[in-house]
Order: structure tokens, then C-alpha cells, then sequence
């Protein structure tokens, strides 16, 4: 099942799996557990970062695009390495 976008008044952007309300990924300045994908930055620079990841994979032919998501994409996903990435690349500046 995709995951609802809900509104809210907590300054952040939350993906929530509808079965179960569990918070599958969290656009905020605040950490979450490991167990949730973590876009640490604030709603605003995380609509601009998630627009220009659409965008991207648009022009690349998304769906159809074999890989188009990078050589990341390709493994098992490592959200503790994706925090230290994200953080040394500067992101929840902003």
C-alpha cells in the first residue's frame, strides 16, 4: 500500500504507512528512531530537495529507467549511513 500523506501541525513532513500509522519516513530537524528514513532538514528545504529528486528521475525516464535512482539503489537500504551522509553533505542546516 503507498504510503498517505496526512496534515498536521508538528513542522515536519511525515510518510505514514495507512495500515498501521507507523511513520515510515520523516522530513524534520529532529531525529527519529533508526527504523524510520530520516531526511534531516525543515519542510520547506525538504519539499525543494524531494522536488528536485522527482524532477531528476523524470527527466532520466522514470519508470522505465533501469538504475536511475544511482548505484545506491541497487543494494539493501542503510539508514544509519544515509544519516551520516546526509550530515556530512550539510543537509537539517536549513
Amino acid at each position: 500500500m503507498f504510503p498517505a500523506f496526512l496534515s498536521h501541525t508538528a513542522g515536519d513532513i511525515q510518510l505514514v504507512d495507512p495500515a498501521s500509522s507507523e511513520i515510515l519516513a520523516l522530513c524534520s530537524l529532529n531525529e527519529p528512531e533508526p527504523t524510520t528514513v530520516w531526511l534531516p532538514m525543515s519542510p520547506s528545504a525538504a519539499w525543494d530537495a524531494i522536488s528536485k529528486v522527482c524532477d531528476d528521475l523524470l527527466q532520466a525516464g522514470y519508470p522505465g529507467c533501469l538504475g536511475c535512482g544511482g548505484p545506491h539503489t541497487e543494494g539493501d537500504w542503510d539508514e544509519a549511513a544515509s544519516r551520516r551522509n546526509m550530515l556530512n553533505e550539510g543537509y537539517g542546516a536549513s
